[in-house]
């Protein structure tokens, strides 16, 4: 991944301010065995099969920061926009505290989570 990008204010993004952004733009958070990582798929699907973004589930993970700006690079180009917008957005975006009203799973029917 091209992290030419990089824009400082990343330090700045929390793991509920990305999964509030992708939660408010269509993204389904799925039901995942490890919890320390959020996956994420797209409602849009290429070649039958939806996109999917992982993040590790606390800013304290080592990994947290390039897979962080893998997946704001990946929504870049997704989303046809620069990076640096995908980062002002997901900055800008209201929080809900890390409620999560919306998962898939396979055993859980697309919707409010029990």
């Amino acid at each position: 991944m091209n992290r030419s990008w990089i824009d400082p204010r990343i330090k700045q993004v929390s793991v509920s301010s990305v999964r509030d952004y992708l939660l408010a733009h269509g993204w389904r958070q799925c039901d995942y065995p490890r919890p320390e990582l959020l996956v994420f798929e797209s409602v849009e699907k290429i070649d039958g099969e939806p996109i999917v973004l992982t993040l590790p589930s606390s800013e304290a993970m080592r990994d947290y920061r390039p897979y962080l700006e893998d997946l704001i690079g990946a929504l870049g180009e997704y989303e046809r926009r620069w990076a640096s917008d995908v980062l002002s957005d997901i900055l800008a975006t209201p929080s809900t505290n890390g409620v999560t009203p919306e998962r898939k799973s396979d055993a859980t029917p697309t919707g409010f989570a029990p």
